[in-house]
């Protein structure tokens, strides 16, 4: 993956440990978020991937846990350009204060895999049918 900072004092994703599966990233500047909000948070960086693959961006689960700050909305194609952004929500019951290089999200880039949709008359028939949600218990 190729990383362009779009501003010069950006923090590039970076990993805490080996082997973990997402990019830290961090909030280019200090911001408040009230419960509720919905907010675009632009990255300050622009990446290439593989033609291959995607980026999603998700929430740090200790976010999500200590102050219900989530991620939504956010897949990233491999032909975008841009200055890269992740959406987060405060589900929490409160006001969320962050400040400039804290940790917000994390990105996961991973390979495709169905790359195409067939139309057909029939699906090949399984053992768990049309059963849906909650449909072997608890």
């Amino acid at each position: 993956m190729l990383i362009k900072k779009v501003r010069q004092e950006t923090i590039i994703p970076t990993k805490a440990y080996e082997g973990d599966a997402g990019f830290d990233v961090y909030a280019p500047l200090g911001f408040f978020m009230k419960a509720g909000e919905t907010r675009q948070i632009k990255l300050g960086f622009a990446m290439q991937i593989y033609e291959n693959e995607v980026c999603i961006m998700s929430e740090r689960s200790g976010m999500a846990i200590k102050y219900g700050l989530t991620s939504i909305g956010n897949v990233i194609d491999s032909g975008y350009r841009g200055e890269v952004s992740i959406i987060l929500f405060n589900s929490g019951p409160s006001g969320i204060e962050i400040s400039k290089g804290d940790k917000i999200g994390q990105m996961l880039i991973m390979k495709l895999g169905v790359q195409s949709i067939r139309e057909v008359e029939e699906l090949i028939e399984s053992d768990r049918g049309d059963k849906a949600h909650n449909s072997s218990g608890f």
